[in-house]
């Protein structure tokens, strides 16, 4: 008898060990098809009839996307907008986009052959930046309503989200302005660092003050001379002596700043170093990435343990359940048995902005939350 039980009591124990405890994943997706986020600035470089226009459907940029898993059951939910679980409760995000038309009746007609470019734009201002809401109808009526054009603008800015948090989020974008003259405009790529919590109220994304000045010199250096090759010049003393074309010296510059970037189950530093194309114009290089451990744990970033093999390959924390995510597929396994459990399609998306987790007494809480958006 006693046999009998201990032979029952470890095949019950086999058995539990299959069944992962209920949990859900919270997927954020920048999904912004507008020409703004496919082509930066460099959309301008068009002329205007080129520059493609909004099709005048639902501007819907960002995407959540649920994956909840119970045993056995795995279901997928999506939501049209950011979904972010924070200390305060969740909160939700899109783009706010604003364009003001471009007026030219007040224009001296002794102005007009020098302003003729004016007449070129029927948007004067465009302004797109991320918007934080509380309240979930609100966010709902508000993407129903905006009826955005993105036909090109004398004065652009342009941010979205590249990178979010409970605690901040990182924006990349661009501003320009159109003046006309040989070059026609001046623009700027750059990214922003916004806090969420109060807790990263002190923080930002500029990395000289988390990095040796050395290692700074070598990561500003190597991008350089991959973008500018021989067309950087120095003292040759020393390599942080190099002159940057239309730039200070290497060892001078002190606008790097970096973003975070899902990859391979881990969250990974990228240096952004603003280099300039010409006296107009300056861009974001990427550079490699970069050991970010103190980095991740200054910004309350915790590194996952397990390491996978394909870059948006996410394994939940009791390492029993595995989702990949390649192109417009999802699938989701049980990792314990190699058991494919799902595999659905998704939006298109540009870039994996957020991912979130819970298990255990949230899990129910946060699905609840989830699906109250839906209905």
């Amino acid at each position: 008898m006693t046999t009998v039980r201990i032979l029952i009591s470890l095949l019950i124990l086999s058995l539990s060990s299959y069944t992962s405890a209920q949990e859900i994943h919270l997927f954020g997706f920048q999904a912004d098809s507008s020409a703004y986020a496919k082509n930066s600035y460099t959309v301008l470089f068009n002329a205007e009839e080129d520059i493609p226009t909004w099709d005048g459907g639902v501007y819907e940029p960002y995407f959540t996307l649920a994956v909840v898993r119970d045993g056995e059951k795995v279901e997928l939910l999506i939501q049209n907008y950011l979904i972010v679980p924070t200390n305060q409760g969740f909160v939700y995000i899109t783009q706010q986009v604003d364009e003001i038309p471009n007026d030219t009746t007040n224009i001296d007609p002794e102005e007009r052959e020098m302003l003729s470019f004016m007449f070129e734009y029927t948007i004067g201002t465009s302004r797109s930046l991320p918007r934080i809401f509380q309240d979930k109808q609100e966010i709902k009526h508000f993407i129903r309503s905006q009826q955005p054009e993105f036909a090109g603008a004398i004065s652009t800015e342009y941010e979205a989200i590249s990178f979010v948090t409970p605690d901040f989020y990182i924006t990349e974008g661009f501003n320009s302005e159109v003046h006309g003259g040989a070059s026609w405009f001046d623009a700027t790529e750059k990214t922003d660092f916004i806090p969420l919590s109060s807790r990263a109220g002190g923080l930002s994304n500029y990395i000289d003050s988390l990095l040796p000045r050395r290692t700074l010199n070598e990561i500003i250096l190597k991008a350089a001379l991959e973008i500018y090759g021989s067309d950087i010049y120095g003292s040759g003393e020393s390599d942080e002596n190099y002159q940057l074309p239309w730039g200070p010296l290497i060892k001078n510059k002190d606008d790097v700043q970096f973003t975070f970037v899902f990859a391979n189950n881990r969250i990974k530093v990228q240096p952004l170093i603003p280099l300039n194309g010409n006296s107009h114009r300056s861009f974001l290089e990427r550079a490699e990435f970069i050991d970010g451990k103190s980095i991740l744990s200054r910004f309350f970033l915790k590194q996952p343990a397990v390491k996978t093999d394909k870059a948006l390959d996410f394994v939940s924390a009791d390492n029993t359940t595995l989702i990949s995510i390649s192109g417009n597929e999802v699938t989701v396994y049980d990792k314990t048995r190699n058991k494919l459990l799902l595999k659905k399609n998704i939006p298109t998306y540009n870039k994996l902005v957020m991912h979130e987790w819970a298990t255990g007494k949230h899990t129910r809480r946060w699905i609840d939350e989830f699906k109250s958006t839906i209905n």
